[in-house]
């Protein structure tokens, strides 16, 4: 298929080489290279790369050529003949899956770890397009799985520059030309939009998520999962509730169990799993939801299994993710803070045919009255601690000692809830103050002035308001081991290494870079970042107990409660 030699993914490092960021055209492919990085062009093979102290990271695109059809059997064969075995003593060809780049190109890709025969590891992501009666292939390669994150934004861009001028792109809503848009059941393996049918219930895919529809299921998978985060949600039809929730919970374990001829494992409480008491979700739904250990033929899973119950109808929920080592931590996909939430907003949007749904509002913190952030001391856990009181416009309330994470820009408490039930539940205005519901009872509230008292464990504590900037801020704010946040006139910020401090990433791989810059926003107790080509990080901010007019000496940020103290340049 390809005639250029393949041991030019490593050498070709020692050639002499020109950077260059003007778009090109190659084979069937235009695109723009990462600007920047060192750019070498021969007949049929054009490379890119940047070395960033230990770190490499390049891409290869290949010459379009004849290829074998169909696309499954190109890719088998661009990745064999790519990561030739001889040059590579272990390159396992990854399950290719199907993927649309921004522009609407739908190709084959897949990754999978490689090492060399001198032992050396790099990681390894191939692209397949189809070009007419032509293919083209691009191939990522870096020489570490952190060295691959780390170029992550320049990926992103690439593919988004890239077109190929003889290929029909798929329409934005994801439906087919000539078609009905968003009629009929999603083929398998493509990403669609829009509210689609399941067995009564109507679910919305996740942007960015593949949907492929078998008998009895929904399967959805991210397009964007590194090699090592494997995960699934599976909506699976259920039959009618006939017995209690857990009897329903415990019949659906070890039926999904067997349906993916798995070996069912024991948690450290002696069980298959660990099952949480029942909900109700802010739709009109009940629903348990319990967690364990699976084996299948590669490898150890983490499930975490919901039983739906609306009135007659039930569905079940299982999201299945591998297990895998990083850091010497053992975590899985599902723990990754996009797919995270991308889950909870999939499975707490649900709706089903001939069940009320319990009407939702926006919930804002802009209001009068008691409506607002406030904070003080609580005991929690036998110590006394900061907890914030947060009651919204929509008459929901959060009480707890942390804040949550990514602010309350755009939160809908009804997907927040079920990720922590203890802290989340309702209030309602009484004279000279009101009363908070919570799970394990209520909380009397009295106004007091400008601040107000809340009564917890028979103790009263006082809880003053805290505001948001009037203005933008502008100078530098620093973290105590000397990383900062400078923010800019015109909403402009410099991240010099403070943002991964206030990240605490609990994943694997941080979402934050290690630095950057790009345009930032203060709203609804959030500060919003959104980096130059990518990505956007959202961070709580929980506000300001002085005067918000005067620029502040100090910035109290993240569910951490990390201060940020004014320096002077």
């Amino acid at each position: 298929m390809f005639r250029v030699p393949r041991t030019v993914l490593l050498l070709f490092l020692l050639w002499p080489m020109a950077g260059s960021a003007q778009p090109r055209t190659f084979g069937a492919a235009r695109f723009e290279p990462p600007a920047g990085w060192t750019l070498e062009s021969r007949p049929t093979l054009q490379t890119m790369t940047r070395i960033r102290g230990s770190e490499l990271c390049l891409v290869a695109v290949y010459i379009d050529e004849p290829s074998p059809q169909p696309l499954e059997a190109a890719f088998v064969e661009a990745w064999t003949t790519v990561f030739n075995t001889g040059l590579y003593s272990s390159a396992p060809p990854p399950a290719p899956r199907s993927e649309v780049t921004a522009g609407g190109y739908r190709h084959l890709a897949g990754e999978s770890e490689i090492v060399d025969r001198g032992g050396n590891r790099f990681h390894a992501r191939l692209h397949v397009f189809p070009a007419a009666a032509r293919t083209q292939t691009i191939a990522w390669v870096a020489n570490s799985a952190a060295a691959f994150e780390g170029c992550r934004t320049e990926r992103t861009a690439f593919l988004a520059s890239l077109t190929f001028p003889s290929v029909a792109v798929v329409p934005p809503d994801g439906a087919q030309r000539g078609g009905d848009r968003g009629s009929g059941p999603a083929r398998a393996g493509t990403e669609v939009r829009g509210a689609q049918p399941f067995e009564g219930a109507a679910f919305t895919a996740p942007a960015g998520w593949t949907v492929e529809r078998t008998a009895g299921a929904v399967v959805l998978a991210p397009q964007d999962a590194r090699a090592v985060e494997v995960l699934r949600v599976m909506l699976i039809a259920a039959p009618a509730p006939r017995g209690t929730p857990a009897q329903d919970f415990d019949r659906a374990w070890v039926e999904v169990a067997n349906s993916l001829n798995a070996q069912l494992m024991r948690n450290v409480s002696g069980g298959p799993y660990d099952l949480e008491e029942p909900g109700r979700s802010a739709r009109g739904w009940d629903y348990v939801r319990g967690s364990g250990g699976l084996r299948l033929a590669d490898g150890s899973y983490e499930l975490t299994l919901y039983v739906i119950r609306a009135g007659e109808r039930a569905l079940r929920v299982a999201v299945l993710a591998r297990d895998f080592r990083e850091n010497l931590l053992m975590t899985s996909a599902a723990r990754n803070p996009r797919y995270e939430r991308a889950i909870r907003e999939l499975i707490f949007n649900l709706r089903f045919d001939g069940q009320p749904a319990a009407s939702t509002t926006p919930a804002r913190v802009r209001g009068t009255g008691l409506v607002g952030v406030w904070a003080g001391m609580a005991m929690s856990f036998g110590a006394l601690k900061t907890h914030f009181a947060i009651l919204f416009d929509n008459g929901a309330a959060f009480f707890g000692p942390t804040f949550p994470i990514r602010g309350l820009a755009d939160l809908d408490p009804a997907i927040e809830q079920p990720a922590a039930r203890r802290y989340w539940g309702t209030w309602v205005a009484q004279a000279a103050g009101a009363v908070i519901t919570m799970p394990y009872g209520t909380i009397p509230v009295r106004v007091a002035g400008a601040a107000i008292e809340l009564t917890t464990t028979g103790t009263r504590h006082r809880f003053v308001r805290l505001s948001m900037p009037t203005a933008r801020l502008e100078g530098d704010w620093c973290l105590s081991d000397g990383k900062c946040l400078r923010l800019q006139p015109g909403g402009r910020f410099q991240d010099l290494g403070a943002v991964r401090v206030l990240e605490h990433a609990l994943y694997a791989f941080p979402e934050s870079p290690e630095q950057g810059a790009g345009q930032y926003e203060l709203r609804d107790h959030t500060l919003v970042l959104r980096y130059d080509g990518g990505p956007e990080i959202r961070i709580a901010f929980p506000g300001l107990a002085d005067d918000a007019a005067v620029t502040p000496r100090d910035l109290l940020v993240s569910f951490n409660l990390d201060v940020l103290r004014r320096t002077v340049r």
